[in-house]
């Protein structure tokens, strides 16, 4: 059976008539989702690495200044925005953008941080343009823009927190990547239950935290200052967590379960484990022993002559399911092509890319991501999900990935070994 795979209704309320109009295979969880901002202070380290050349490099200031991470949180609200009381706390797109806090004074890295986030969605809404043909203007950019950041978002900024405790789920952001990186993952998740503490890679010149060996352990301990953070947390479940991310973010969790008890299962995007120019970084990684890894790993990356199975093929201990897909690219592991679809019109007739050939199908083949990766956590850290039913739902042949880019998906389960 074939069926379409269409952006989600998580968003569909927000989007144009277009989109509107679109049956979704990504239907909403049960919760209202809310939204706090706070900023995560570890005073244990310095802002940059602690290394000479990072010191000498960023001068005395900041290496004795104390780290500090942005932190959004997405958690399953007690009540929907109705009231126009609350709904005026409704957020719109352009707020994610903004990690000022909301009282006291902005560390430096919060408006380095806009700066980077605004630069790459220019960069993808001139890359979804051009896929969809066409040359692309300085104001055709700047028109979708503002229609991006001015769309409402099915999040209420601090509601209040429906009863009970919930499963976490760590995700660490891309090394050089934005704060808004995959929202509709965040706001799904949400929605189903789960609390999501999302946090990007941060630097200190341009905000920019570099992809090598102590950026890695850089963002490694940011993971595990955030799950330290959320014991205070009251609606946080620590007993039920998943670590992962986004390209450099992946690796950073993968490193985190090795040496951290709390983390029960591993999650990557395109994650950086998985790519062979950092393969040696993870495996020198402090502490980072494979056969440390024994909870359940689940990665999704693009086919590419750079994918290296090393690190995962030496995590013998650990449950493994991967999915590999035809057609992407790097950042098409994140929202933008779902985001863009609706908002980019499209310019029958003019050439592009092959690569690019479709933002529709790219748009899909993130819906197919999120519910996969909702699928992993329902069964193995929620408990929610049917474990032996898993691998089915992951297939090859699966329906979701019917409209996935060059119609090709390769998936592997391997269980752990005999302990």
């Amino acid at each position: 059976m074939r069926i379409s795979l269409l952006p989600a209704l998580v968003i569909a309320a927000c989007l144009p008539a277009r989109a509107q109009s679109q049956a979704a295979d990504l239907p909403p969880g049960r919760h209202a989702v809310g939204y706090r901002l706070t900023y995560v202070v570890d005073s244990t380290r310095t802002a940059v690495p602690d290394t000479a050349a990072s010191t000498a490099r960023s001068g005395v200031g900041a290496s004795e200044a104390p780290r500090v991470l942005p932190l959004r949180i997405w958690y399953p609200a007690a009540r929907r925005a109705t009231s126009p009381a609350t709904s005026r706390a409704t957020l719109r797109y352009g707020d994610y953008l903004d990690v000022r806090p909301d009282a006291g004074s902005a560390p430096p890295v919060a408006d380095a941080l806009r700066e980077r986030t605004l630069g790459l969605v220019q960069f993808t809404a001139r890359r979804y343009a051009r896929a969809l043909g066409g040359a692309v203007t300085a104001g055709d950019t700047a028109g979708v823009m503002a229609r991006l950041l001015a769309t409402p978002r099915p999040v209420v900024r601090a509601a209040p927190a429906a009863p009970g405790r919930f499963p976490v789920v760590v995700f660490g952001g891309g090394a050089y990547h934005s704060v808004d990186e995959n929202v509709v993952l965040w706001e799904h998740l949400a929605s189903r239950g789960y609390v999501v503490a999302a946090f990007p890679s941060v630097g200190v010149d341009g905000a920019d935290l570099p992809a090598d060996d102590a950026g890695l352990e850089t963002m490694t301990r940011d993971v595990e200052a955030v799950i330290a953070h959320l014991a205070r947390v009251p609606y946080a479940d620590r007993t039920r967590l998943a670590a992962g991310g986004f390209s450099f973010g992946g690796a950073a969790g993968l490193v985190a379960a090795a040496r951290n008890r709390w983390v029960d299962a591993v999650f990557g995007l395109d994650a950086s484990f998985i790519g062979r120019s950092h393969t040696e970084r993870v495996l020198r990684a402090p502490l980072f022993v494979p056969t440390r890894v024994a909870v359940p790993v689940f990665e999704m990356h693009r086919a590419d002559t750079t994918v290296d199975r090393r690190v995962l093929d030496a995590m013998t201990r650990a449950p493994r399911y991967s999915v590999e897909l035809t057609g992407l690219d790097h950042v098409d592991f994140n929202s933008y092509a779902l985001l863009w679809q609706p908002l980019l019109p499209a310019r029958p007739g003019a050439g592009y890319a092959a690569r690019d050939s479709s933002v529709a199908t790219k748009a899909a083949a993130y819906v197919a991501m999120v519910a996969s990766l909702a699928d992993f956590l329902d069964a193995h850290l929620a408990r929610t999900g049917d474990v032996a039913a898993l691998p089915a739902r992951l297939a090859d042949d699966a329906p979701r990935w019917a409209r996935v880019p060059g119609g090709r998906v390769q998936t592997r389960v391997v269980p752990a070994a005999a302990r």
